[in-house]
């Protein structure tokens, strides 16, 4: 399963700022922006703006039914705080990977 995060990995950085959403399904509104992610041996961490209140307890990876797969990025609960936006690092366990 690993494999699929290097995967997404791949994804993201070939994907990176495309425009291409038409298989995407999730609400656009929640579909998170990644600036940035770093793959290690048991977890991958995501850059992510929030304002004050993200936590990785916060986001789900969701597979699309697309050929070749793709992944998205879900915040499931929105940050209402009122920080300045800011990047920050949200770590997922490569448990939460294997969907």
């Amino acid at each position: 399963m690993w494999k699929k995060a290097l995967a997404l990995a791949c994804l993201l950085t070939a994907c990176q700022g495309s425009q291409n959403t038409s298989s995407i399904k999730a609400d656009e509104s929640q579909v998170e922006t990644i600036y940035g992610y770093t793959l290690k041996t048991k977890t991958i961490d995501f850059v992510v703006m929030s304002t004050g209140c993200t936590s990785a307890q916060n986001f789900i990876l969701i597979e699309t039914k697309s050929i070749p797969a793709q992944w998205i990025l879900r915040r499931t609960k929105p940050d209402y705080c009122k920080a300045t936006p800011h990047l920050v690092t949200v770590t997922l366990s490569k448990a939460a990977l294997e969907v």
